[in-house]
């Protein structure tokens, strides 16, 4: 599990830093970097294992992506951030679920609004660490993994 956990997160770190998203404009973005129009509309997807490189290598088959926008002064950050699910077996997402991930964004959407909004109000400089490499190895790598259930005669 640890694993793939890095492996989206090393993926995840690499889109950040590489990919500039579509509010800045394109003509002003070093050409090394890719540009993007960051998503706004959540969405289900089924069998992404099928189609999606990274997704048939951890085996995620169902998923939700769920993005938030904010605003930064003047300016909207459209998919700031967003809230991703997945299963790698099982039943697809359903529409409860996938309403019940639409207000966790919500709830998401407002604490990163409050945050930015506290850091342009302040000379306070802000990085983000959640999700680095030694996060996840502290997070997952000492739990142990469980051994697996016995069939029931």
């Amino acid at each position: 599990m640890c694993n793939i956990v890095n492996a989206v997160s090393a993926r995840m770190r690499y889109n950040s830093w590489h990919y500039t998203p579509g509010y800045f404009p394109q003509d002003q973005v070093a050409p090394e970097r890719g540009w993007f129009f960051a998503p706004r509309m959540a969405d289900l997807t089924v069998y992404s294992d099928y189609h999606h490189a990274g997704h048939a290598h951890a085996r995620v088959r169902y998923c939700i992506r769920s993005p938030l926008s904010i605003r930064a002064g003047r300016d909207i950050l459209a998919g700031f951030a967003d809230l991703r699910l997945m299963r790698q077996s099982g039943t697809a997402y359903d529409l409860h679920e996938f309403a019940t991930a639409l207000a966790c964004t919500e709830v998401l959407q407002f604490l990163y609004q409050k945050l930015m909004d506290h850091l342009l109000g302040t000379d306070a400089r802000y990085a983000f660490t959640f999700g680095d490499k030694p996060w996840f190895d502290r997070a997952y790598a000492a739990r142990p993994v469980p051994a697996p259930q016995a069939a029931l005669a």
